[in-house]
């Protein structure tokens, strides 16, 4: 049964070509039977457990694909840097008191006497000047207490303005100075200010981990950054915001800003000028009496708070609209308890400023490089940071692609504004890595070294499907080198495998093992022979 392949007819044959190679095998040397036996022992070893080269991996050839569709991310290097002034926010001529500005006022005979010099107040900071008067703080209802005459209401004035209205207070109805007589001056001691929380989750920041951002495994050591900065009015801005806490996000970062805005109540109002501002048809005398729990009396009596009570409460009253200056609330802000309130965001958004989304907090994200003539996705007030307000940098722990094969094992980050190719791929792999082992080759193991040696032409990209699987993707380097259609854009997620075809596997092979075994073993035997 296992001579099958032969007729019986033959076996003479058969029987006389067996002896004569037995008889020559027994006159060969013995130096001739072990090379006889090391040559096939190596090709043995070669095929029998499976040449990389002898069994390929398939994919569809790049030709047949769309690029576009290929690689829908590959427009990094179209992008240009933002304007940075957008991030700015535009400084008026004149400065708009508001709460929690620090006044400084001199009421010559109600604060301090006659004949006394006004207080001289050393300026806050470097970028101030110094003031005159005694320090009035602008309260949270937009309202500053002086002596012996009732609230002022200074919210959105100049500082020129506020001298004449409190001019007009002593002078008018209270009576206490006559016009035209003692002095008022009006300074502003110290702007109100803001606090910001500035977190930044990149290694390159000076202000924390120095790793390496081309190294593997990266984010395995890397920790962010929190600060808390203090912003004064008209600098309050995602600009200043950065360059208080290292400027704009390293190369390990995403290109891309975050701010996370919690929903911010109406400012406080005095209850003549919240009435004055309803309409027609809510005047207070066609209203139900309010409960008493919704105003609070102060030690004025002139002077009540309105607090807002739920909506659905029969004294529910709507609060009024912000200030021009943009300090109010913002009509894209969700409030607290609105049904709107948790905002649907892209998948490619951090897991964190989803959540922060989902619990109802605003969420504005500005890229930091955009396309030509694209247009901005938002406007002059969401640069502006108010208290509370989050600055968010995230880090790119995903933007990265896998080598194998030829290449070794690696995982390598792409680099963030520019894209990279295939080709690019290849050469940056081999740059980072010698390979899994040693090669006689200059400039790595694939056909990009030029070299007289064997050289690697098979890459294969298996690229992540949106609907789970991965798709094989094969390009050939000879022709990626000379058709620029050829050249697949590397995406993250990425597997890069460089491989031989049969021929240069077979080339491969016998570089490796014959020729340099053979050379190897001829210089022994004329360095060590008699």
């Amino acid at each position: 049964m296992g001579r099958s392949y032969i007729s019986f007819a033959h076996e003479p044959l058969v029987e006389v070509m067996r002896t004569r190679w037995a008889s020559d095998a027994a006159m060969m040397p013995l130096s001739t039977k072990r090379r006889l036996s090391s040559i096939v022992l190596l090709v043995a070893l070669a095929v029998l457990p499976g040449c990389a080269g002898f069994k390929p991996v398939r994919g569809i050839p790049v030709q047949e694909l769309d690029l576009a569709s290929c690689a829908p991310n590959s427009n990094r290097s179209a992008r240009s840097t933002l304007d940075l002034s957008v991030l700015r926010q535009v400084r008026p001529e004149v400065h708009r008191v508001d709460s929690g500005d620090v006044l400084g006022i001199f009421v010559e005979g109600v604060l301090g006497n006659d004949r006394d010099v006004p207080p001289i107040n050393a300026p806050p900071g470097p970028n101030s000047s110094a003031s005159l008067g005694y320090p009035i703080k602008v309260l949270d209802d937009g309202t500053i207490h002086l002596p012996l005459v009732r609230p002022i209401y200074v919210r959105g004035l100049t500082l020129f303005e506020v001298e004449q209205a409190i001019r007009e207070t002593y002078t008018g109805r209270a009576g206490l100075l006559r016009p035209g007589a003692g002095r008022i001056l009006v300074t502003l001691q110290r702007p109100r200010e803001f606090r910001i929380l500035v977190i930044r989750q990149e290694a390159g920041n000076p202000l924390g981990n120095l790793g390496a951002a081309q190294s593997v495994n990266f984010e395995t050591d890397k920790r962010g950054t929190g600060r808390i900065v203090t912003l004064p009015i008209y600098e309050n801005d995602v600009l200043h915001a950065l360059a208080e806490t290292g400027g704009l996000p390293g190369l390990d970062a995403e290109n891309a800003i975050y701010i996370i805005r919690q929903p911010r109540p109406a400012p406080l109002e005095p209850v003549g000028e919240f009435i004055a501002k309803l309409p027609p048809a809510s005047n207070p005398m066609q209203q139900p009496i309010q409960s008493a729990s919704y105003l609070q009396q102060t030690a004025h009596q002139d002077h009540l708070y309105p607090i807002p009570a739920a909506p659905g409460h029969p004294s529910f009253v709507p609060p009024p609209p912000g200030p021009a200056d943009g300090h109010g609330v913002s009509s894209d802000v969700p409030l607290a308890g609105d049904a709107n309130a948790a905002e649907v965001l892209p998948e490619e958004y951090p897991d964190y400023v989803q959540q922060a989304a989902a619990a109802g907090s605003q969420v504005i994200r500005i890229p930091l490089r955009v396309l030509p003539g694209e247009p901005l996705c938002f406007g002059p007030e969401d640069i502006v940071l108010y208290d509370g307000d989050i600055v968010f940098i995230e880090a790119r722990d995903q933007d990265f692609f896998f080598t194998g094969g030829l290449l070794g094992n690696a995982q390598i980050v792409l680099p963030r504004d520019y894209d990279l190719d295939v080709l690019g791929a290849i050469a940056l792999a081999e740059q980072a890595s010698d390979g899994p082992y040693p090669t006689p080759a200059v400039g790595g193991v694939s056909v990009l070294n030029q070299d007289v040696s064997a050289g690697a032409s098979k890459v294969v990209v298996h690229r992540p499907l949106p609907g789970g699987g991965r798709l094989p993707i094969e390009v050939d380097l000879y022709r990626a080198l000379n058709d620029p259609n050829e050249n697949l854009i590397v995406e993250p997620g990425d597997r890069v495998f460089l491989r031989y075809n049969r021929y240069e596997a077979f080339v491969a092979f016998c570089e490796r093992h014959l020729i340099e075994g053979a050379v190897i073993g001829g210089a022994s035997a004329l360095t060590f022979g008699n």
